[in-house]
């Protein structure tokens, strides 16, 4: 203390001030973790418009494909299974976007966490993981109504 004001009272006319390492770093760190948490709540953000594309693509999907739906559904398909069918399809792309996601995000991070200045936030991870494979499988059930109700000599002679 006695350094730093002997070092701020030689330096008072260039306008210095002493600040300590361990202050001066704590307040660099309050920005990082400020900058972490936008960045936290944009990713989140980009998941649920994801969410939204993916009911987008499986309604797409379904509309462009209502012919060969019904074609399954005439040569015995049940709606129980064209329903799950339409589902897995989501659940699959959805599933391997995660997947590719978190890989590149651990990836991006590992030197951080490997050097121990960084933390994983697994839970936060997890609970992602788990409202976007729910999104996912609304958006599939949402799309598979449309399926469930084909009338498949209807959609055929229309497709024909």
């Amino acid at each position: 203390d006695r350094t730093a004001d002997a070092i701020a009272a030689a330096w008072a006319d260039a306008g210095v001030t002493v600040t300590r390492t361990v202050d001066r770093l704590q307040s660099l760190q309050a920005v990082q973790n400020t900058f972490l948490a936008g960045f936290q709540a944009l990713g989140t953000l980009g998941l649920v418009l994801g969410a939204a594309g993916v009911a987008a693509v499986q309604f797409q999907s379904v509309l462009e494909r209502l012919g060969s739906l019904g074609l399954m559904a005439a040569v015995g398909f049940t709606a129980s299974r064209l329903r799950l069918v339409v589902v897995l399809e989501t659940l699959l792309m959805v599933a391997l976007g995660l997947a590719v996601g978190t890989l590149a995000g651990c990836l991006a991070v590992m030197p951080a966490f490997t050097s121990g200045r960084a933390g994983m936030p697994v839970g936060w991870i997890a609970c992602t993981w788990g409202l976007t494979l729910t999104a996912a499988v609304l958006a599939g059930l949402a799309a598979a109504r449309r399926v469930v109700r084909l009338q498949p000599g209807k959609v055929l002679a229309a497709a024909g």
